[in-house]
């Protein structure tokens, strides 16, 4: 979200000065596992793209839901096109959602008083 971009810049920063900038899909959880029976490694690393088929539903109700206008969803990562200018840190083939799992967070963001901007808009004429 834009308006957390100043901080998600230190915080990239910070990272990408240790040399560790990548997906934690799958390493993330691995990480708390090892944590959790004390046998964690200095590094983890996630060498696939994550499928987003496989990903959980996000813990919307974790959100302190009174402090979002809207709910914001992901359900596409990484770019189909070669601009010369531009390095997608998803990469090229980009991973999407699946048509069960889209309406499932958007539930997920109803049942958190959520709204979308789809749904926040519908009615309006272009």
């Amino acid at each position: 979200m834009s308006i957390q971009r100043r901080r998600m810049r230190e915080i990239l920063e910070r990272v990408r000065s240790f040399g560790i900038v990548g997906e934690a899909d799958e390493t993330w959880p691995q990480f708390l596992r090892d944590w959790e029976r004390g046998c964690h490694k200095s590094r983890y690393v996630q060498e696939d793209k994550t499928d987003l088929t496989h990903l959980p539903l996000p813990r919307i109700d974790l959100l302190k839901t009174d402090r979002y206008m809207f709910g914001s969803m992901q359900i596409l990562r990484g770019c189909p096109f070669t601009c010369e200018f531009c390095d997608p840190p998803f990469g090229r083939r980009p991973g999407l959602k699946t048509s069960a799992q889209v309406p499932a967070e958007l539930e997920a963001f109803a049942r958190a008083g959520l709204t979308t901007i789809s749904s926040a808009t519908k009615g309006r004429s272009s």
